[in-house]
């Protein structure tokens, strides 16, 4: 219920009391007495005169309903309404050519050119039509009108006009407030942070697609193309700077440039994971003067801030025993321990490197067991989808969310169990987000 204050025989919200009060008199020359007194003598005056035009509105639509009543059975007489409307004073005629004073009005309004609209700053929407409405939007401005050559006759939106409209604006951005070692055409997000303008974009757009993704309809590029966008965007931003996206980006890059075809594109995830299986259906031969033994290192110590070598995506905990957990490595599959951590022994080692960024537990049966695969953290490893075991990881089975249907080079992380319906899987992936309901 909204609670309401008194101010000179007003009643308020007094959620509106605090934001005039508190955020907006502070720091002006206005206090909240003369604020509140000025208030209640517009509305004094005002109210009055607000109550005849509303009536009066009411009378105009009383007389317009009542006339469309009568005339419902025969045709509209565009000349005949158009005198109704005159004698009941809707329409007026045309008066004497006049002018408006801007005195003690705001520059913004009296002098900067511009449509004005007010609306209720409760409505975020409202609002940004309001911001839109005030400034502009110089690709509106350039599709309505004939900056762009050519007849605006479509009926919904022209997809050719825009595209010219488009390359109009992003020219003369190019040319107005050209990029340093780029252009405006690459560009795809604007953002503030720290009080500077932040560009970017997508650094391909200007490289030739070959190949378009069977499934997405989407251009497809080699690796040695994403390769050279992605030095033309570290040429402007600072590779070094934490959290630039560079090492995770050269890691994928050295991961993925062993798993190209001929041309250099990169192989979908059911293609690797379809040599895989071809691979261990195929008779293997022993090399029985083979003598291998482990060298090291065994304790790799600490590397900068990280103890070993390697990144863990996913721990899980038995919920009947507290001994038993899991973790799941972005290329080195999953592992088990049975003493709380202190040893490991990997239980996917069967399959081809495989990253693991989820795994869930169902509690009514802690031999069931889901994982959802790939490295959602750099991509460093591929998906096959969704993994699972009834024997507590001693055996995996595919589920219906394998590399066949996961599209290309994408990966899972979260996988969440419904709590009371262990029939019910939630699984979030680079490409979306996925719910079995047969679990």
């Amino acid at each position: 219920m909204i609670q309401l204050a008194e101010k000179l025989g007003m009643k308020i919200s007094t959620n509106f009391v605090d934001f005039i009060e508190k955020e907006v008199l502070p720091n002006t020359n206005v206090t909240a007495e003369k604020f509140w007194h000025g208030l209640a003598t517009l509305v004094n005056e005002l109210t009055p005169q607000n109550k005849a035009l509303l009536d009066k509105r009411r009378y105009l639509q009383k007389q317009i309903n009542e006339w469309h009543e009568l005339n419902s059975n025969k045709d509209l007489d565009l000349a005949e309404y158009k005198e109704f409307l005159y004698s009941i004073g809707y329409l007026v005629p045309k008066g004497e050519s006049f002018s408006i004073d801007t005195d003690k009005v705001d520059p913004e309004v009296s002098q900067v050119a511009g449509p004005q609209l007010v609306v209720p700053v409760m409505n975020a929407r409202f609002a940004l039509n309001a911001a839109n409405a005030r400034w502009g939007s110089l690709y509106d401005a350039l599709y309505g009108t004939d900056a762009i050559s050519g007849e605006n006759e479509a009926i919904s939106y022209d997809v050719e006009r825009g595209k010219r409209v488009i390359e109009w604006g992003r020219n003369f951005l190019d040319e107005t407030f050209p990029l340093i070692n780029s252009s405006w055409k690459n560009v795809t997000h604007l953002s503030i942070k720290n009080g500077l303008l932040s560009v970017s974009g997508n650094y391909l757009q200007n490289e030739k697609a070959e190949r378009v993704d069977p499934d997405t309809g989407k251009p497809m590029y080699t690796l040695s193309q994403i390769s050279k966008a992605a030095e033309k965007y570290f040429a402007t931003h600072d590779p070094n700077r934490k959290g630039s996206g560079y090492k995770p980006f050269k890691r994928w890059e050295n991961y993925w440039q062993y798993f190209t075809d001929k041309d250099g594109y990169i192989l979908p995830s059911e293609t690797l994971y379809q040599a895989y299986k071809d691979k261990i259906t195929q008779p293997n031969t022993v090399n029985t003067t083979a003598n291998w033994s482990n060298i090291g290192p065994v304790n790799a110590g600490l590397i900068r801030y990280t103890p070993g070598t390697g990144r863990i995506n996913q721990m899980a905990i038995d919920p009947s025993n507290d001994q038993i957990w899991y973790a799941g490595a972005p290329s080195g599959g999953l592992w088990k321990s049975f003493d709380a951590g202190q040893s490991w022994n990997p239980i996917f080692d069967e399959y081809p490197q495989i990253g693991v960024s989820g795994i869930a537990i169902d509690e009514t049966n802690t031999d069931i067991i889901y994982i959802a695969t790939g490295d959602d953290d750099a991509l460093d490893s591929y998906s096959i989808g969704v993994m699972k075991s009834t024997d507590a990881g001693v055996t995996w089975q595919e589920t219906d969310l394998t590399a066949a249907n996961m599209g290309r080079n994408n990966a899972l992380n979260e996988i969440v169990i419904h709590p009371t319906d262990n029939n019910i899987v939630y699984v979030s992936g680079s490409n979306g987000f996925y719910k079995s309901t047969d679990a």
